[in-house]
């Protein structure tokens, strides 16, 4: 397949290009004119615009070639112009400076060149020590390509953009607002939001949780190095508590393992969602319906599987709790949710105990059919009432992609979307043609790599 030159990023380098000469005449004369707003401005996204083109174009190289052939384009492309350009750089940066230096001083052209050529005086001046720090891109560019795709580091940031804020004040309560000291103007600093590079464990698990939390709990962060001031969140949703649970009990995570961790769907002793059901264990009710439904509610080994007849009793009573604390509301008594879930289940199968294949679909068109999964498992499957009573799948896991590379770095990919690819067209053939194999917890092939997409594209077109 032909691939068409990107002209829109070609322009958009030389703009930038553009923009970097402009900037550079005008630094020198911002402190007393308006140009102050043109090098102040353009410098926040001119570099970083080049770092974004530049790794679109290093990922695109990496996953068309591997690993060593991106790095070795790199080599060729950074590394060595750097060290070789890097001298001749250095005598006209010095020059330049000084030659500028003294013309600042009124001492004429003439002059000003003799007393910058005397900086070369010595061997050791032509050696580029100093003076050099316009060059850090391409120490950047080439450290960032060298340890993102040979380094296989993993790296947990806490998703947090935290006001910085007075310590020794109860921010969680009601602030005095006639106090202007009070008032924040910043945030706090990249490296004081949590973070974990490497853990020994080998593994980090982030699902909407307490940041100090991630990993095994040797390698955790200690809260107590946080100012209380950040506000961090410190719940644990049933995820959380699975997936800990899980990466836990096996020594070696295979790209197998790692899927039946992605598809786990019970519920964890130590979640809130266990605590709630379990009051209602040793209770004893009033009428044998309800003790039988007790016994159900008991028997119950916390899965969501197709086949498990207390899973549509269990979410239904914990569904209360999870509800409640997405509101940030005190939920209600167990024993309230328990009955009236108790009477919805009678009254739409004529038994609290149905199949879980019989309570829970993923619904899409005509197609009605039975899925794994509940409400805050790792197989995460939010359903909402249908007019047959029904759970419908309503929220939960969507597109999903499993990467992987092996030892010698080759990557690998593969996806699934709860319906299609055809999100709107009813009438497109994709409209729900990856139903089937997203309740059998399957993948299908994602096509990166360029011969692979040729080879499975039926047609290329451009929308203007």
């Amino acid at each position: 397949m032909k691939i068409n030159r990107l002209h829109s990023l070609d322009a958009m380098r030389g703009i930038l290009m553009l923009l970097g000469v402009y900037f550079h005449i005008a630094v020198f004369h911002y402190e007393d004119s308006a140009l102050i707003l043109f090098t102040t401005y353009s410098h926040f996204f001119r570099m970083p615009a080049f770092f974004l083109i530049s790794g679109f174009f290093g990922a695109l190289l990496y996953y068309q070639k591997g690993s060593i052939e991106m790095i070795l384009n790199r080599i060729k492309r950074i590394l060595l112009p750097l060290i070789i350009t890097l001298p001749f750089m250095h005598i006209f940066i010095v020059f330049s400076r000084e030659f500028l230096g003294y013309q600042l001083e009124n001492i004429g052209i003439v002059n000003s060149l003799i007393k910058a050529l005397k900086t070369f005086n010595s061997p050791k001046a032509f050696f580029p020590l100093e003076y050099t720090h316009h060059l850090w891109f391409f120490n950047f560019l080439f450290t960032i390509s060298f340890f993102i795709y040979l380094g296989d580091n993993i790296f947990f940031l806490h998703n947090s953009s935290s006001p910085l804020r007075m310590e020794g004040v109860d921010w969680s309560n009601t602030i005095d607002g006639t106090r202007s000291d009070l008032i924040w103007n910043k945030y706090v600093d990249f490296e004081d939001i949590p973070q974990i590079t490497n853990p020994s464990s080998g593994w980090i698990a982030s699902t909407n949780q307490d940041p100090f939390k991630v990993t095994a709990s040797e390698d955790n962060l200690n809260s107590k190095n946080y100012s209380p001031t950040l506000g961090l969140q410190t719940r644990m949703t049933n995820r959380a508590h699975r997936s800990i649970e899980l990466f836990n009990e096996y020594e070696k995570v295979t790209e197998e393992t790692f899927d039946l961790i992605k598809f786990d769907n019970k519920y964890s002793k130590q979640s809130r969602s266990y605590k709630y059901i379990s009051e209602l264990f040793e209770k004893d009710f009033e009428s044998d319906n309800l003790n039988q439904a007790r016994d159900v509610l008991r028997e119950w080994d916390l899965g969501t599987n197709l086949e498990n007849t207390s899973a549509a009793l269990g979410v239904c009573v914990l569904s209360s709790e999870w509800i409640s604390e997405q509101g940030q509301r005190i939920p209600q008594e167990p024993e309230i949710s328990f009955k009236e879930c108790v009477e919805e289940l009678s009254n739409t199968y004529g038994k609290v105990d149905p199949l879980w294949s019989e309570r829970n679909f993923i619904v899409r068109g005509d197609k009605k059919i039975s899925v794994q999964g509940g409400p805050d498992v790792l197989r995460a499957i939010y359903g909402r009432n249908d007019d047959s009573g029904d759970l419908s799948a309503a929220g939960g896991d969507g597109l999903y992609i499993h990467v992987s590379w092996d030892k010698n770095g080759f990557q690998s990919s593969k996806s699934i979307h709860q319906y299609g690819s055809a999100t709107q067209d009813s009438d497109s053939k994709h409209y729900s043609d990856q139903m089937d194999l997203y309740v059998g917890e399957k993948y299908k092939p994602t096509f990166f790599d360029q011969k692979d997409l040729a080879n499975n594209t039926a047609e290329s077109y451009y929308v203007p």
